[in-house]
């Protein structure tokens, strides 16, 4: 069972991870507007390219994100023909440049998964979870519950690695 100190770290940590991942795709968005102007398609196979096909980020990630970017004055839009083109305002170069180093680390991290650092794990955890998508349909109460209990076990494992018990 795992503790009720790890659990609410867990949870804090999610919490402080989506905000930090919520600045870091906004960055990024503003990044692949730096030098030209794009419609959200455009916007979003940009970043695909960057995350080297591992990541394709949402059209309901990144609409909205233009949108609140837009409202906040650090992009412009304009209609044109049937898309909507976003491009960087002063205030979103600003931006930019006063968060440099920010971005700069963002773009090796991208450039890490695109040289696939960790690509056995990758490779381990997607074979896992294929396995469990296919006997899924199949899997009655009593397995399902082993499954996850062997899971649990295998992610406390990883949690006491990680914090260098042995």
């Amino acid at each position: 069972m795992i503790s009720l100190d790890i659990a609410k770290r867990e949870k804090l940590f999610s919490a402080e991870r989506k905000a930090i991942a919520k600045r870091a795709f906004r960055l990024m968005v503003l990044k692949v507007l730096e030098n030209e102007k794009m419609n959200g398609y455009e916007v979003i196979r940009t970043m695909e390219s960057l995350f080297g096909g591992n990541y394709t980020p949402s059209p309901g990630l990144v609409y909205p994100t233009l949108r609140v970017l837009e409202k906040e004055g650090l992009v412009s839009s304009e209609k044109i023909g049937g898309s909507r083109y976003y491009w960087l305002t002063d205030a979103g170069k600003k931006i930019l440049a006063d968060r440099k180093e920010e971005i700069e680390g963002l773009l090796e991290r991208m450039k890490e998964l695109k040289c696939g650092k960790h690509s056995e794990l990758k490779k381990t955890i997607e074979r896992l979870l294929r396995t469990i998508y296919v006997y899924l349909p199949e899997m009655g109460e009593a397995k399902e519950a082993q499954v996850v209990e062997i899971l649990e076990g295998v992610r406390n494992k990883i949690i006491s690695i990680m914090e260098g018990e042995k």
